[in-house]
């Protein structure tokens, strides 16, 4: 799964902004979708935070 680094601490995965404690946290949880399915990465690796990115065209 395609995943972009926002910050040491946030990743973000489709159309969601994970947060994590730590950067290892964050690393463990990018790491994991390598070679897991969102679900159980999101159950192995819990985020802090996580809230959808808003795409409406009214926005630009």
């Amino acid at each position: 799964m395609t995943t972009v680094r926002l910050s040491t601490e946030e990743v973000q995965v489709q159309s969601f902004i994970y947060g994590f404690t730590s950067p290892e946290a964050a690393d463990q949880f990018q790491t994991c979708l390598l070679f897991d399915v969102l679900d159980d990465c999101e159950t192995k690796f819990p985020p802090l935070s996580r809230h959808s990115i808003c795409f409406e065209v009214d926005d630009f």
